[in-house]
């Protein structure tokens, strides 16, 4: 793919990614005096955690909406250290050889290659659609705490909370401090999954505290925190106006009678976050599948590297963990980066392995007691589930009867995930209703081929480009997949210190 004119730029150590994994595995590594380079799409560091307001903004030490500043400014920090070439606003699209890649900015493009490569890419929303969530005025979960962290704005002033997972009460927390009348925090799980992890959610006292304060802070403000139940309908006519909700059955399907109706001027909604894993994905990084670290992640041994030599794996873009456990493989991950370039990293590394387990155990025990109820489907067969392309569930369905569950096939025959956001927004949501259709679990389907560019770039900077195939795994496309992973016993041996958190007490 590379042409002869392009100059290579060779590099000790390539962090994807700027925020708290890649910033914590910089800090680690300059710490053993290895230079970094770290490459980041967005124009300033912090990822979505500690994502910053423009630069023309000032915070003040009473800020209620960046109370997390300092901590945000510290890790920030290494990105001046004299050992990091920290590039913003740069895209990686493409694999051009082994830990070679192809990269964008603004009209330039180049190629760098490293001797180790720490992926720590972060996390998206995951969507749900239902009817009614096309409306403006309907805004993700992620997408409300970054127009409040990186604007300063609020998306209306009553305003709904719906979905499921911790992030609701992070958005609700933040919503009422912003002074907005938050009309009711809606969760689709029930509270006995939750009490029942008890045990593992004490691993980490001070995580739990934070939930007990987000819900102490809805009930002095009088906001309802409703389980069990999700939204069916959204209504307006210029925006949203009106949600319907309706209780969920032991089974996880939507009751029929009995639906609940709110006014509002905005609606949130979150269903929980997945990992980013396209450029995974390119790479050709063994996946598996596990709906307790978010859906599909690259494959880790116990020191995070993944299947590729060289290439290790960190934070919410390899299992959906906060900013704890991300800050925390970050650091994890450099040290094995350091034990790789020659560096004694033993005693931080064993120190920085019993704090991982710990953490491991809590997010195991949050994510089992927040887990959807089997069966929950939101959508109607004239429901648009990619909105790129303008695609229905009907017409996904249809295709999944038409070519027998190919997923590759449904892809080309009705365009989902060839829009701009190349599935993010769809993919997931797609697999449900192909796996539906055709009577086998979501974990069965190959996700349809990556294609670069991993990530929208200027078609300027394509002009002189040769695009080859995507590194893939050597997987058949049919359906089931041969050989797929559905026991996540069987995953210990290669996983080690992953999964083993969830299995032990």
């Amino acid at each position: 793919m590379s042409g002869s004119n392009i100059c290579i730029e060779e590099v000790d150590v390539l962090i994807v990614g700027a925020g708290p994994a890649g910033l914590a595995a910089a800090a680690t590594l300059v710490g053993y005096d290895v230079a970094v380079t770290i490459i980041d799409d967005n124009g300033q560091g912090g990822g979505q955690y500690f994502r910053q307001l423009p630069p023309t903004f000032r915070v003040t030490p009473d800020s209620k909406l960046h109370r997390d500043q300092a901590r945000a400014l510290s890790a920030l920090s290494v990105l001046s250290h004299p050992l990091v070439t920290y590039r913003p606003s740069t895209t990686l699209w493409a694999m051009t050889g082994d830990r070679e890649f192809a990269w964008s900015a603004a009209q330039r493009t180049g190629r760098v290659r490293a001797k180790c490569v720490v992926l720590a890419t972060g996390a998206h929303d995951r969507p749900a659609p239902f009817p009614g969530w096309t409306l403006p005025g309907v805004i993700s979960a992620g997408g409300c705490l970054n127009l409040i962290k990186g604007q300063g704005l609020v998306p209306g002033r009553r305003v709904a909370v719906v979905g499921n997972g911790p992030l609701l009460l992070v958005v609700a927390y933040s919503l009422l401090k912003a002074g907005v009348k938050v009309v009711a925090v809606v969760e689709a799980a029930g509270t006995s999954a939750m009490v029942s992890q008890a045990p593992g959610l004490l691993a980490s006292p001070s995580l739990l505290g934070l939930g007990v304060k987000y819900r102490a802070q809805m009930l002095r403000a009088g906001t309802p925190f409703i389980t069990r139940h999700a939204i069916v309908h959204a209504t307006g006519t210029e925006r949203v106006e009106s949600i319907k909700l309706a209780r969920l059955g032991d089974d996880g399907r939507v009751a029929v009678n009995g639906p609940v109706t709110y006014e509002v001027d905005a609606l949130v909604v979150g269903y929980g976050l997945t990992p980013s894993i396209e450029f995974a994905r390119m790479m050709g990084l063994q996946m598996l599948h596990d709906p307790l670290l978010g859906g599909w992640v690259p494959e880790r041994a116990g020191d995070l590297q993944t299947s590729v030599d060289g290439v290790y794996g960190a934070g919410d873009g390899c299992g959906i963990g906060g900013v704890e456990l991300a800050t925390l493989e970050g650091h994890r991950a450099a040290l094995s980066v350091a034990a790789r370039l020659g560096f004694n990293a033993a005693a931080q590394t064993s120190v920085a392995s019993r704090r991982l387990k710990r953490l491991n155990k809590f997010r195991f025990a949050l994510s089992s007691g927040y887990q959807l109820p089997e069966g929950l489907h939101l959508t109607t067969p004239e429901t648009i589930v990619c909105r790129c392309e303008n695609v229905s569930e009907a017409t996904v369905a249809a295709a999944a009867k038409e070519f027998h569950g190919n997923f590759g096939s449904v892809k080309l025959a009705t365009r989902l995930s060839m829009g701009s956001c190349q599935g993010r927004n769809c993919l997931s949501t797609c697999a449900a209703i192909v796996a539906m259709e055709c009577g086998v679990p979501s974990i069965a389907l190959t996700p349809p081929r990556m294609r670069s560019p991993a990530r929208p770039i200027p078609i300027a900077n394509l002009l002189n480009e040769a695009l080859g195939p995507a590194r893939e795994p050597d997987v058949d496309d049919s359906l089931p997949i041969k050989g797929a992973v559905t026991d996540i016993e069987r995953l210990q041996p290669f996983s080690k210190g992953i999964h083993s958190a969830s299995q032990t007490g």
